[in-house]
């Protein structure tokens, strides 16, 4: 899966999150925007410096302020 694909689906898991109707639901879509953003992170590793896709995601938990609530 390319970079696209998985800002993509990471933007999309974030939404899902934001928008789910139980913790339980958004605890499982903050948890898939998660391996998405460390997917993210894996691939952008060793690009040039001048890539616009270099910088590295936070976890959403951190994004969203939800690191204590929801801890895995």
């Amino acid at each position: 899966m390319d970079l696209n694909q998985l800002y993509y689906r990471h933007q999309l898991s974030l939404m899902s999150a934001g928008s789910a109707s139980s913790d339980e639901t958004r605890r499982a879509f903050i948890d898939q925007a998660d391996r998405y953003a460390s997917r993210i992170n894996h691939a952008s590793v060793g690009r040039p410096a001048k890539s616009p896709r270099r910088y590295l995601l936070r976890s959403a938990r951190s994004i969203l302020g939800l690191a204590s609530r929801f801890a895995a």
